[in-house]
This record gives C-alpha cells, sequence and structure tokens, in this order.
C-alpha cells in the first residue's frame, strides 16, 4: 500500500488531531437551519396600532379612515393644507375617489413635471417600521412615489403585515417567478442631515408621506 506524502500526513494528523470536528460541523449545520432572531423587537400591539406608532416615529402622517365619507374629507383637508393644483394618478380606482372629492386629477405625463402631490397604492404597509412597500408593477409605476412633495397612500387593513419577511414572502406567493423588478421600502419621508448634520426634509424624495387606511374605497 502506497505511503501518503507529506501533505497527506499532515491532513490526516490533522483529521485526527480533531475527534470532534464532525459533531461541529453537524452544530454549525443546524444553527444555521434555524429560523434567525427578529431584527425588530416582536410586538404585542394590534399591527394598525404599531404601524401608526412606528410611521409617526419616522415623521410619516396616518388617518384611520372609518367610511367613505370621512376618505373624501380627509383628502379635502390634505388639499386645503398643501394647496396642490392637481393630484397625479395612475389607478382608475384611486381616479375615481379624487373625483368624487370634487379634486382635480391627471395622469398626462405631460403635467408630471409640474405635479406636487400624488396618490397611489401599495403592496403591504409594514408595522415592525411604519413602512410602505411598493413595486414598479403597479399602476403607479416608479416615479410617483419619489417625485411629489407629498406622497397619499391608500391602503386597506388586510395589507398590513408584522414584518418586512412576511412581506415579502406575500409577494412571492403572489406573483412567482414573476417578482416585479423592483421593490421598494418606503421609510416616511426623504430627509437626510449630510450637510453640517442639519436635518433636510425632502432633499431626495417626498416632504410628507400620509397613509390612509381605509376599508371604504
Amino acid at each position: 500500500m502506497k505511503k501518503p506524502g507529506a501533505r497527506g500526513q499532515i491532513l490526516e494528523r490533522i483529521k485526527n488531531s480533531a475527534p470532534g470536528q464532525k459533531n461541529d460541523q453537524n452544530e454549525i449545520t443546524g444553527k444555521a437551519q434555524e429560523k434567525p432572531s427578529p431584527v425588530f423587537p416582536v410586538s404585542e400591539l394590534p399591527l394598525t396600532e404599531q404601524f401608526q406608532q412606528e410611521l409617526e416615529k419616522i415623521q410619516g402622517t396616518f388617518h384611520s379612515v372609518k367610511n367613505r365619507e370621512e376618505l373624501l374629507n380627509t383628502l379635502n383637508k390634505l388639499h386645503d393644507h398643501y394647496r396642490w393644483p392637481f393630484v397625479f394618478c395612475r389607478d382608475n380606482e384611486l381616479t375615481e375617489i379624487l373625483k368624487d372629492a370634487g379634486l382635480e386629477v391627471t395622469s398626462d405625463m405631460q403635467r408630471f413635471p409640474e405635479t406636487e402631490a400624488t396618490l397611489t397604492g401599495c403592496e403591504c404597509l409594514i408595522a415592525e417600521t411604519g413602512g410602505v412597500l411598493v413595486h414598479s408593477g403597479s399602476a403607479s409605476g416608479r416615479k410617483l412615489h419619489f417625485f411629489p412633495a407629498v406622497h397619499m397612500v391608500m391602503a386597506s387593513p388586510n395589507q398590513l403585515v408584522r414584518t418586512l419577511e412576511e412581506a415579502l414572502i406575500k409577494m412571492e406567493e403572489q406573483y412567482g417567478e414573476n417578482l416585479p423588478s423592483q421593490i421598494t421600502h418606503i421609510a416616511g419621508p426623504s430627509r437626510t442631515a449630510d450637510i453640517e448634520k442639519t436635518l433636510v426634509m425632502g432633499a431626495h424624495g417626498p416632504k410628507a408621506v400620509h397613509v390612509l387606511l381605509t376599508e371604504h374605497k
């Protein structure tokens, strides 16, 4: 039988000097298969309450709307506050709501550079972050979430999830291999403190994000 060379002898000695190596490897493999600990502390708050709390921490504004009349009134109050000339919207259902509220609405891309406010839907609302999950495959596309000074999001309670992981699983179940090319987590209004550590709102996107939660569209 051919004796192993110097390299083989060294490897053999290393192998023999680590009798627990296999067990250690099994332990490592087992840990890798364990579900990771949550990034954020697990909350026992109801989803709506946690989402509102987290959204307000990142300077977003939450509106819980009980009926259609209250929904239309909320939209009018926002218009009275910001005085935008029109709302840009590409979702047919949301466009009809804006019209019912008596607000001017357009989807004409020629007017998009003048846009001060948009109304969009979303994929999910994420309670642990107060974030809004949107994607490029929706009627709103990519631009409407980032260009205007005011971004309004309308969602239903069944779109609330606890974690970002749940939101992504929900999307995988819905879209399978046809996931949208861009998925974005919007964490409140745009803000930066890059210059002299002075907080500036709206530097790279909307100055205000309003989430309207309602079952009455």
